[in-house]
């Protein structure tokens, strides 16, 4: 259940990259390619830490894992959303966010998933998994086109979305906590 929600607010985070390029074109006034560029960052981010991720849940475990992406998360849309709109702080709040996310969408879930579901469900779980990520990108879609366009300003607008994604990655950072520690979730291997 638990890995459900993840899976839903790794798909919203991912629907606000869509609305990027549009945030930077309207709040830093560059030109569409020039914003399309710099979300290069951020892609270098989930590229870097993804396989970074992946050797750390071996040792610290899938809780650490995800509870850390939903910090990183966190602090990358509380940029986004709280400060006021800079290429530095664009470029700050979005390498946070590329890298929260790799932690979140890579192997901990999967780990997660695989160790806990049957062997005769682990591709049914696996399954749902990509579906709740489909069905937060889809959410997330509507609720950032949404809450930006009852803004006043397309920027103002979508530094009201990006808030209101970090507000929601926080409180799932605490649920995070839920999640079994290292520990136990070698025990339920065995």
């Amino acid at each position: 259940m638990l890995v459900c929600l993840f899976a839903t607010a790794a798909g919203l985070v991912e629907a606000g990259f869509v609305f990027m390029t549009d945030f930077t074109h309207n709040a830093l006034e560059v030109s569409m390619r020039t914003a399309s560029f710099m979300l290069l960052p951020l892609v270098g981010a989930v590229s870097f830490a993804s396989p970074l991720a992946g050797r750390l849940l071996d040792r610290i475990g899938s809780k650490r894992i995800i509870g850390g992406g939903l910090f990183l998360i966190t602090g990358g849309m509380g940029i986004l959303g709280w400060i006021s709109p800079s290429a530095t702080a664009f470029y700050a709040g979005s390498i946070l966010i590329g890298m929260g996310l790799a932690c979140l969408l890579g192997s901990a879930l999967s780990y997660i998933l695989l160790t806990e579901a049957e062997v005769s469900e682990r591709t049914v779980a696996q399954g749902m998994n990509t579906i709740f990520i489909s069905i937060g990108q889809l959410l997330g879609s509507a609720l950032i086109g949404a809450i930006a366009a009852s803004a006043l300003t397309p920027s103002a607008g979508y530094q009201k979305a990006f808030s209101w994604i970090a507000i929601a990655s926080a409180g799932l950072f605490v649920v995070s906590f839920l999640l079994k520690d290292r520990k136990t979730e070698l025990e339920s291997v065995r």
